[in-house]
């Protein structure tokens, strides 16, 4: 179970982000954060499995490293102040779109999509928007979504295929390379309350309209 000595640990590591003090608390890294975590990454996964059948994973393949990858970045801060898993269709590393759950210090966050899409991903979903994009926007922009989790986002191409203006001019997320939406929201009430897992079932549950086609449009190619 997650606890406030988890957002404890994480807002700690935040002031002191270096190896030693990692080493020097390991041990309560792993009784407070990563097992808690990992407790409840399986919990939720019958849950997932029932938004996507095709979600076929165990905790420790949704769960991401708390290690950074510093290689490529100006920040060498060695360690994540936010515990991360996703929930994907071929696994976390796979094109396709997925739910993705964080804990950091003071917020759950909560959202998915098609975050880093191949490029034939990037091509089927286009297709399927440009298709029909009344349908997509009925997703995208349906007023409960818009209220929990604002606008899909994404990287978008600056020149337009002439194929896709007309689809532009309705809906012009069918400009863009990825689709993804997030949510962040207080934890301390929901520890309080006991509700982490039921508001991440809501949540994840709001989000499947938008991820569910998103991989079905991928699938259709």
């Amino acid at each position: 179970m997650i606890t406030q000595e988890c957002c404890r640990f994480l807002a700690e590591l935040e002031n002191n982000n270096r190896k030693e003090w990692f080493d020097e608390q390991r041990k309560r890294y792993e009784s407070q954060v990563k097992k808690p975590f990992a407790a409840l990454v399986a919990d939720m996964l019958p849950h997932m499995t029932t938004l996507d059948p095709q979600i076929d994973m165990q905790p420790k393949d949704a769960i991401f490293r708390i290690n950074r990858d510093i290689r490529f970045s100006a920040d060498k801060s060695p360690y994540n102040t936010t515990v991360k898993a996703a929930f994907v269709r071929g696994g976390r590393k796979s094109a396709n779109a997925g739910y993705f759950l964080g804990i950091s210090a003071e917020q759950i966050h909560l959202g998915g999509g098609a975050y880093n899409p191949d490029k034939d991903g990037i091509q089927a979903i286009r297709r399927c928007i440009a298709a029909n994009p009344q349908e997509f926007g009925k997703i995208a922009h349906a007023a409960a979504f818009v209220d929990l989790f604002g606008a899909v986002q994404g990287a978008a191409i600056k020149r337009l295929p002439a194929e896709l203006r007309d689809a532009f001019e309705i809906e012009p997320l069918v400009a863009n390379k990825q689709w993804y939406v997030m949510r962040a929201e207080p934890i301390a009430p929901l520890l309080k309350a006991g509700a982490l897992e039921t508001r991440i079932a809501e949540l994840t549950s709001a989000a499947a309209p938008l991820i569910t086609y998103l991989n079905d449009a991928i699938a259709a190619g």
